[in-house]
């Protein structure tokens, strides 16, 4: 299932599929945007005293 989703949704050929690296490929399809992503707790304080 995960070879056909991912010949489907990244238009992959089986080639490029064969040659991927399987972790890096889940890396990246598990990456979050980046408003998702954890935050540096003393960024996240400088940014509620910023008005931001």
């Amino acid at each position: 299932m995960f070879a056909k989703d991912t010949l489907t949704n990244l238009h992959w050929t089986p080639d490029q599929f064969d040659d991927a690296d399987y972790f890096r490929v889940m890396e990246i399809l598990a990456a979050r945007p980046a408003k998702d992503r954890p935050v540096d707790p003393m960024q996240f304080v400088k940014q509620i005293q910023n008005g931001q």
